[in-house]
């Protein structure tokens, strides 16, 4: 039997370690709205955990640090909060608008599928290394100022705006596929598509 965390998981503590199981049942999952604390700052899951719903840990505002190794889907406005340390190897799937990312690099090695604004913002970010990801959203990392690499080996499509106002942006390692990329993807960069490295 498997289960999913609801609401009241949290407690007040600024660390929480989610337990593999809950009265003799495997976690697989949190569910909407199923971890709850104004001061936590840091979240563990168990390796049992493949599955954070939408809005899991929406009422967690001051999240900073997620690990989850066996974590393979991160669902849509999973947290508002600014999460500057984002463990979770395996993850496949993330969903739009799914948390504010504030480190400045992140390797996701297993990612496929990116919601819409995932980066948007992004202050911090500089290198991303996203090998499996098959599709670059709409503004995924628009306005991520400072970003400057971006290794993506396995894209097959570019969105409108993915890259639209990342001034700083000097590299992006990809496929050769200029008639797949939306025009407008790298607006506002010093970047034109004929520049961008084949992979």
């Amino acid at each position: 039997r498997d289960y999913y965390a609801s609401r009241g998981l949290g407690d007040v503590y600024k660390r929480q370690v989610v337990p593999e199981t809950i009265d003799g049942i495997t976690v697989k999952g949190v569910a909407e709205y199923g971890i709850s604390g104004q001061s936590l700052r840091t979240i563990v899951f168990p390796d049992s955990v493949e599955d954070l719903e939408d809005y899991a840990l929406c009422n967690c505002y001051n999240i900073e640090f997620i690990i989850g190794r066996g974590i393979k889907r991160i669902g849509t406005e999973m947290t508002w909060s600014e999460i500057l340390i984002l463990d979770t190897p395996a993850v496949e799937t993330i969903g739009e608008l799914a948390f504010q990312y504030v480190g400045r690099k992140l390797d996701l090695p297993e990612l496929q599928e990116a919601g819409n604004y995932l980066f948007y913002c992004a202050k911090n970010l500089k290198e991303v290394n996203f090998p499996k990801l098959k599709a670059v959203s709409y503004k995924m990392f628009s306005d991520c100022y400072v970003l400057r690499t971006v290794k993506l080996d396995s894209v097959e499509s570019v969105d409108a705006d993915a890259f639209a106002n990342c001034y700083l942006l000097k590299n992006i390692y990809m496929p050769e596929l200029k008639h797949l990329i939306n025009v407008n993807a790298v607006s506002y960069t010093h970047l034109t598509l004929p520049t961008i490295c084949s992979v």
